[in-house]
């Protein structure tokens, strides 16, 4: 897959928002070791936008 092939979308479902939160969660939560109460709130499933590629 290249750069060009990616499409970007808005996540509007359950499953997207779930997708994208997982991805958050190895990058912020695993690799930086930030804390879940940090990068977690309530506005991740209320008002928050999230995108995905691909």
């Amino acid at each position: 897959m290249t750069i060009q092939n990616l499409k970007i979308r808005k996540a509007e479902t359950k499953e997207d928002i779930e997708k994208a939160l997982e991805v958050r969660k190895k990058v912020f939560i695993d690799e930086q070791g930030i804390i879940i109460d940090i990068e977690r709130d309530n506005h991740d499933w209320s008002d928050a936008v999230h995108v995905i590629a691909i």
